[in-house]
């Protein structure tokens, strides 16, 4: 008896912390639609890092949508989440590191302050950890600490970057030193596999398809007289 009173307990106190936390979602989901730009990239990047957000979570805030902007944002937010979560479920262990995203050096006379040569983010892909905590634009000048190169070529900038991060592994955790809008900051995630890049974003075929077409039909059905906004996996 004294068992199933702490289990009810338990229950009772871990349904309240969800109703608490259902007003932060709300106000987040009202900043997809706000008119400042930067606001909604800002709430959607909580979505996209949030590690308590579940596909159910997604699918609730899609029926409590009522703008195609706030619509089409989880849309994208939830197939990132989902070949995310299944990267690193499915990996081996084997498969080397990757960021996801494409580049440009720049070079040391370009680069602020008394930087040696760096990269710049040209674009990311979804499903992988640039597109959740990089931006188009941000300016990369270390890896875990070490500078990307002492020298003040562009091209030793992008070759040391790739070098660096394909010598780790799928699930490794990274540090990297950037600058965006002017300021250095710090940001840190979890590295995604080589593979899963080349074969959803190269080659354009997913080992997740069947997944993303049932959760997208899922995110669909949540959303009266819309069209199908995404079918398949390949990036932006």
């Amino acid at each position: 008896m004294k068992r199933s009173w702490l289990l009810l307990l338990l229950c009772l106190f871990l349904t309240a912390v969800t109703r608490a936390a259902a007003p932060d979602r709300l106000q987040t989901l009202e900043r997809l639609a706000d008119p400042d730009y930067t606001l909604r990239q800002t709430a959607t990047h909580q979505l996209l890092t949030d590690p308590t957000l579940t596909d159910d979570d997604l699918i609730e805030l899609v029926r409590l949508a009522d703008l195609p902007e706030q619509r089409h944002r989880l849309t994208l937010i939830a197939r990132h989440r989902l070949i995310d979560r299944l990267t690193h479920q499915r990996d081996d262990g084997r498969s080397r590191g990757c960021l996801g995203l494409t580049h440009h050096g720049v070079a040391a006379d370009q680069t602020p302050f008394d930087a040696a040569a760096a990269v710049r983010v040209v674009s990311t892909y979804p499903g992988l950890p640039a597109y959740a905590h990089l931006q188009p634009g941000d300016l990369i000048l270390a890896v875990n600490g070490q500078p990307l190169t002492d020298k003040a070529g562009p091209n030793a900038a992008t070759q040391a970057l790739v070098q660096t991060i394909q010598q780790m592994k799928c699930g490794d955790p990274v540090e990297l030193a950037i600058v965006r809008d002017g300021e250095r900051k710090t940001v840190e995630f979890r590295l995604s596999s080589l593979s899963v890049l080349r074969a959803i974003h190269q080659q354009g075929v997913s080992p997740f398809e069947d997944q993303w077409r049932a959760l997208h039909q899922q995110l669909l059905w949540q959303q009266p007289d819309t069209p199908p906004l995404i079918v398949q996996l390949p990036g932006r």
